[in-house]
């Protein structure tokens, strides 16, 4: 089941103070390839000792840093329409079955 996702702001929040990705690991002793996925929003658990190190550093509440994305809904194929309450998918494959028996009729 999705629940959503944590995104993390790292490279607008270093873009707009001008501070490399190099510095940034050089100052909080973070080593440059599990920043870069941090950066890249390709992790599986947050360090919070990283959390507050950067917030700390940035001089941010966790809020700038972090945002919680929810899943996207998605509509399943056979959802019934609230104003004709048919299902879309079914009303397709009759239009098409009445129109193969018209020509084949």
């Amino acid at each position: 089941m999705d629940y959503g996702k944590l995104e993390l702001h790292i490279n607008e929040l270093l873009t707009s103070r001008g501070i490399s990705k190099n510095q940034i690991c050089k100052d909080l002793d973070i080593p440059r390839s599990n920043f870069n996925r941090y950066c890249k929003n390709e992790f599986q658990r947050l360090d919070a000792g990283l959390v507050c190190k950067l917030c700390h550093y940035l001089n941010i509440e966790i809020s700038e840093l972090i945002t919680y994305q929810p899943p996207i809904a998605t509509m399943p194929a056979k959802t019934p329409c609230s104003p004709c309450r048919l299902s879309h998918v079914s009303l397709k494959d009759t239009i098409i079955r009445d129109r193969f028996q018209f020509i084949f009729s």
